[in-house]
């Protein structure tokens, strides 16, 4: 990514932090309009209240995460970084954040099997077998341990 690009990119999100609206359809209209939105892929959208839903993005080989929140009569939106780092020798490399209140986990499976599904504590996690990246949101934190980890290998 070019450096005015990345600069343009940050304005964007400084800017939208400190603009307003008058729904969620109307945030997600304008979040759509943006350069940096039209080159990414929405993989997933949840209503975590009626006062806030979350989105992640698949941004490249990356992953963006997009809050947009009620606040008195308005709406509000704000979003992560999509670059992160995954690395590592194990299965899958992870990193948790949280944004307006919401817990996200999110990482990639480092795995060369073909992965059919990955859950924690038995619950199954957004995966996007495309980029092997998986996620989830929470409004209470996640607790990982090895052990409450399950990731379910595809065999041919």
């Amino acid at each position: 990514m070019k450096p005015i690009t990345i600069a343009v990119f940050a304005f964007l999100l400084l800017a939208g932090c400190e603009q307003r609206f008058d729904s969620f359809a109307e945030t997600r209209a304008y979040l759509n309009e943006l350069d940096e939105f039209q080159e990414a892929q929405l993989l997933k959208s949840e209503q975590i209240s009626d006062k806030q839903e979350m989105s992640a993005y698949r941004r490249g080989s990356g992953i963006l995460f997009v809050s947009i929140k009620k606040e008195e009569d308005e709406y509000v939106w704000e979003s992560s970084d999509s670059d992160w780092d995954f690395a590592g020798d194990g299965d899958f490399s992870y990193e948790l954040l949280a944004i307006d209140g919401v817990h996200v986990l999110f990482g990639k499976v480092l795995s060369e099997h073909e992965i059919k599904s990955i859950s924690l504590d038995g619950q199954p996690l957004h995966f996007d077998q495309d980029s092997n990246v998986f996620f989830a949101f929470r409004e209470e934190p996640f607790v990982i341990e090895e052990e409450n980890v399950d990731i379910t290998v595809a065999m041919e």
